[in-house]
Order: structure tokens, then sequence, then C-alpha cells
């Protein structure tokens, strides 16, 4: 892990919340991301006074509220912004500042913007996680289920034809290079309650893709 990681200061004004989790999840999964990147959720009504703390400002959710949150930011600030996704009813922006659009935003679309700040390559699509083109996202497996996912950490060229079906990813096309294996533990452990090591070698890492 880097000792001088940029902190990403995170303002969520996101009605539905789903492009907040996608970035969330990019940053869970992504090894080579989080040597790079710590993050830190930001009170609205502190902003304007940690702005300068942070190397990067983050923002989600309703165009207005946001624009309302960085009027009167310093141009040093505001060069380093970044709204994410679109709200439905989102008026165009007075102030301008980075925009990565959609609704919700696309994974792949918050991986390659970082991956490029970083002066990294973009993830190429044999990269790319099953998540990415996963259509079950506000019912994630791994998220409310007694059922592992493995979607996080699995490479997706299949096109995440098993959640298409209702079905969890037992990762049958191998691991990401970036697939951060630990983190999938620790985020399986929280949602269990408890480690749980079969988890793990139902999808088998060390045998089949180390």
């Amino acid at each position: 892990m880097r000792k001088n990681r940029e902190k990403i200061g995170i303002l969520n004004f996101d009605s539905c919340g789903q492009c907040h989790q996608n970035f969330m999840e990019v940053f869970l999964v992504d090894q080579k991301l989080c040597r790079y990147f710590e993050f830190f959720e930001i009170k609205k009504s502190s902003a304007k006074e940690v702005a300068d703390r942070f190397d990067f400002l983050v923002f989600f959710g309703d165009q207005e509220l946001v624009d309302a949150t960085i009027i009167g930011l310093s141009n040093k600030v505001l060069n380093c912004s970044l709204k994410i996704g679109n709200c439905p009813g989102d008026k165009k922006s007075q102030i301008n500042i980075k925009a990565l659009g959609g609704c919700p935003i696309d994974r792949k679309k918050i991986s390659n913007f970082f991956y490029t700040k970083i002066g990294l390559e973009d993830i190429s699509n044999s990269q790319i996680p099953v998540c990415y083109y996963c259509p079950t996202a506000s019912r994630c497996h791994l998220r409310y289920s007694d059922q592992p996912c493995f979607g996080p950490l699995s490479i997706g060229n299949c096109q995440a034809a098993c959640l298409k079906k209702n079905s969890p990813c037992i990762g049958c096309q191998g691991k990401i290079e970036s697939g951060n294996l630990y983190k999938m533990q620790e985020q399986l452990a929280k949602i269990r309650g408890e480690s749980n090591q079969e988890d793990l070698n139902l999808f088998n890492f060390n045998e089949k893709y180390s």
C-alpha cells in the first residue's frame, strides 16, 4: 500500500443511491486503485470548510444541490472536482466541473477515469468484472443473499449470463488481475457475521487462477 495515497472527498446527493454504490464497488474490488486513492464521506454542511483538504472531490446526485454546494469554491478545488451520474430532471450546470454522465453511472467509466488520472492504462475488455454487465445491482447477491457471488472478482467475458438468469456468479471465466480477494472475504464476513472459508473454496482461486 502506498503511504501517500490521494484523498477523495465524497458528497452524496444521490436520490436512488445506485451511482454512489457503483463508485464504492469499483474501489472495493480493484486493488490497483486502492493503492493510489482513499476516500472519505463529507457532511454537506461542512463541505466548503473542508474541501481544500482533499486532492479530489466527487459529487453524486441532483445537479442543483451540487451547484449550490460548490458555489464559492476556489478554482483550484473546482479543477479537481467530478460530478458522477445524472438524476431525472437535472438541468445543465452553471459551474464548469468535470462530469461523467449516466443513470446510473457505468462502473467502467469510473474505473477508466481514475486509471487515466494516475497514468495507468484503461481496463481492457478482458479485465472487466462480471459486475459491469450485471442487471441485478439493486438486489446484488453479494450484498443481500446467503449465496456468495464472485462477480466483483471474475472476468466478464460471459456478459453476466448466470446473473441474467438470477443465479450468482461462480467465476467460470477466471479471476481479474486486480481482483481483491481479501476485500471480498471481508465483505462476505460482514454479511454473514462471520468468516466462512468455504465461500472462497467454492471459487477455488488458489488452484484455478494463481
